[in-house]
């Protein structure tokens, strides 16, 4: 069984400690919008630039066909298979459980 500690309370130095982000150095903010605008710029075509100036490969495509899929899930192990479609039913039902809901109220 997974031990699971409560927060502590709102307000407090050690709440805060836990919930407060590294604020991010500004030239990897610009870094990083250089790279979203490059990609919104040229598409797929700076992707695949990106991906071998990061990765050291140069891919022929940025997608996957069907088959491709298909095949690579007929063969995973079927543990790692049953693991990998329980955590997505249950992201599903979170997300779900958490979309906006508009109800008509009767005044």
């Amino acid at each position: 069984m997974i031990a699971v500690d409560a927060l502590p309370a709102a307000g407090t130095a050690a709440y805060r400690s836990l919930v407060t982000r590294t604020p991010v150095p500004e030239e990897v903010r610009r870094q990083a919008q250089a790279l979203l605008l490059d990609v919104k710029k040229r598409g797929d075509a700076a992707l695949l630039d990106l991906t071998e100036s990061f990765d050291g490969v140069r891919l022929q495509q940025t997608g996957v066909t069907t088959e491709a899929v298909r095949a690579a899930l007929d063969n995973l192990d079927p543990g790692l298979r049953g693991a990998l479609e329980i955590a997505a039913a249950n992201i599903e039902a979170v997300h779900g459980a958490q979309r906006f809901r508009e109800e008509p109220v009767d005044v």
